[in-house]
């Protein structure tokens, strides 16, 4: 039996693995992203969520896309749609982990598996050299890298709107990542644009990374 609760407080859980470097700062997402994120279930390609979890394998961030992790919530807690939007806004909101009981790590050490949820589905993130160095200079320059062609206006690095009033300002319909990364990479990027409030999902007929609008 899988138990998963959430705390109000921080929760020290011994980890036997720790494979991410991506920080577990309190969310500061706003309403309007959550809930364009957390809504996205009846897709074959939805929206990733990027949350803490703490077990006694792994302590740390990882990606699941919102209608698998709505599915298993739904399945092992019980909860319906609204149900499961709340308790997702707690978490996601408090910075709270998700703990999960007879979580194991997957054999390439890129996953959480979790008994009644598909292999995989829980990606561990991990960082390189090169994804560092280009999330050191923020989110439109990360953007620019890896979604955009040419050259951004220095105005624009400065302005005001933030990095998602940028991505809102872009004329391109779809922005599909340029290059495919390694997996634990691609998650890596995936949590660092959750955070910057970028909504990204695996494209349907590519299977590449796309923002969404």
């Amino acid at each position: 039996m899988i138990i998963i609760k959430s705390y109000t407080w921080f929760v020290l859980v011994l980890s036997i693995a720790s494979l991410t470097s991506i920080p577990t700062a309190i969310s500061a997402q706003e309403p309007a992203f959550l809930d364009q994120v957390l809504n996205d279930r009846d897709c074959r390609n939805c929206y990733f969520i990027s949350l803490e979890v703490s077990s006694i394998a792994y302590c740390g961030k990882v990606v699941v896309e919102n209608d698998d992790l709505f599915s298993f919530l739904s399945t092992v807690n019980g909860l319906d749609f609204q149900g499961y939007n709340n308790y997702m806004k707690d978490l996601l909101r408090g910075g709270k982990p998700l703990i999960l009981d007879g979580a194991v790590i997957g054999q390439e050490g890129l996953s959480l598996n979790i008994e009644g949820m598909g292999s995989n589905q829980f990606r561990i993130p991990k960082t390189n050299d090169d994804l560092e160095r280009i999330l050191a200079k923020g989110c439109i320059e990360t953007l620019r890298q890896y979604f955009l062609d040419g050259e951004i206006d220095s105005k624009e690095k400065g302005s005001s709107r933030g990095c998602r009033g940028f991505l809102l300002n872009q004329k391109k319909g779809k922005l599909m990542i340029k290059k495919a990364l390694p997996t634990e990479v691609e998650a890596a990027l995936i949590a660092h644009l959750f955070d910057w409030q970028i909504p990204v999902r695996m494209d349907d007929i590519s299977g590449r990374l796309v923002i969404g609008k």
